[in-house]
């Protein structure tokens, strides 16, 4: 007998597949911990693949082994012992704010109630063809499954950190919030660092004078170095980059070693 199985079909049988090859003993032990992984994801596409692009059936693979796990995804503010000493948490977070978020991640992120973050870069708001405009992000916020995140109004180019003064900083940091604020109607709480650059005692002052309570980061590689522990450090929080190098294996030794230990 023949077994035909749509891409979508197929996918949720991976994701049934990888829950059942854990006992229902390792599900429910390691609860109680002091880390939850923050995954990075950029652009959605199949070419050009770049280190910073996730192929659209590799993410919708993702998201269906975190829904057959029981991952529920949270802002950074609903960190909470009690919610987290009962269920898998993640956060998921994007950067730069390419439209191809809307085509291929929102529409899956809403179907499975997943909340996410959208860092932008304010200058090419509504001004690049690629990127996802004030209006679309007017009519997606409504949903509630999105926050919106700085990173930066103008200054995205490697080396900002060192070249950047601490008043051109700020200064732009108030053109982007303000900008939002005239946009979107809304207080901007997240700040993600351009290429994950190191922040100075400097910058995480004037971002917390002007309002920003979590600084996301994508330095780093190894996995002590990359998981959020929020009960030791609330504010700075850094993530894992995701792209198609990454096998659907490692992405869920990766989403499950705070509670599994190494599964590979």
């Amino acid at each position: 007998m023949s077994l035909n199985l749509n891409r979508r079909s197929f996918l949720k049988l991976i994701g049934f597949l990888s829950l059942s090859s854990f006992s229902q003993h390792s599900l429910a032990k390691g609860l109680n911990f002091q880390e939850l992984p923050v995954l990075l994801y950029h652009e959605i596409a199949y070419r050009p693949l770049t280190e910073y692009t996730i192929r659209p059936h590799q993410f919708l693979a993702q998201m269906e082994l975190l829904r057959a796990l029981g991952y529920i995804s949270i802002f950074p503010w609903e960190v909470d012992e009690k919610i987290l000493s009962s269920q898998k948490a993640v956060i998921i977070t994007f950067d730069d704010g390419s439209y191809t978020f809307l085509e291929y991640a929102y529409p899956v992120l809403r179907e499975y109630g997943f909340k996410a973050i959208m860092n932008i870069i304010g200058a090419k708001v509504s001004k690049d063809f690629n990127m996802i405009s004030w209006d679309e992000y007017k009519e997606v916020l409504i949903d509630g499954y999105l926050e919106i995140g700085c990173h930066s109004y103008d200054f995205h180019y490697l080396g900002w950190s060192k070249k950047l003064s601490l008043r051109e900083f700020e200064r732009d940091l108030r053109k982007f919030k303000k900008l939002v604020s005239e946009e979107l109607g809304k207080e901007v709480r997240i700040f993600s660092s351009p290429f994950g650059e190191p922040l100075t005692e400097g910058h995480l002052n004037i971002l917390s004078n002007l309002g920003f309570e979590y600084v996301l980061l994508s330095e780093g590689e190894t996995r002590e170095k990359t998981y959020y522990r929020p009960y030791l450090e609330k504010r700075i929080i850094p993530r894992f980059n995701v792209n198609y190098r990454m096998t659907l294996k490692v992405f869920k030794n990766l989403i499950l070693r705070p509670y599994e230990g190494d599964l590979l």
